[in-house]
């Protein structure tokens, strides 16, 4: 069976919601005030992500989050996050955590 490091979650991340057209939200800031390493990203329905600069765009051939699946990805050299709904306006929540 495989083993996963547990996160800790330390700081507050920030919650956006998606629709028809993408969107650029800053991603947040690590429980020490500097750029998060890491993200973990949950949706509550589908929806289309990427990381970038603050005018990243999120098209339908980008990362596609999925409800009740939390993802953690590598975020140091990113300061944004966009994001655009699958089929319809759902939440998206970014937060910083560590391992």
């Amino acid at each position: 069976m495989a083993t996963f490091p547990a996160v800790c979650v330390a700081a507050t991340g920030t919650t956006a919601t998606t629709g028809a057209s993408s969107a650029a939200v800053a991603l947040p800031n690590a429980a020490d005030g500097n750029r998060a390493r890491f993200v973990m990203v949950t949706a509550k329905a589908t929806a289309y992500i990427k990381f970038g600069a603050s005018g990243v765009t999120a098209t339908a051939n980008d990362i596609l989050v999925g409800p009740g699946a939390p993802v953690v990805f590598a975020v140091k050299p990113f300061t944004h996050f966009a994001h655009l709904q699958e089929t319809g306006a759902t939440l998206v929540n970014v937060v910083p955590v560590e391992f």
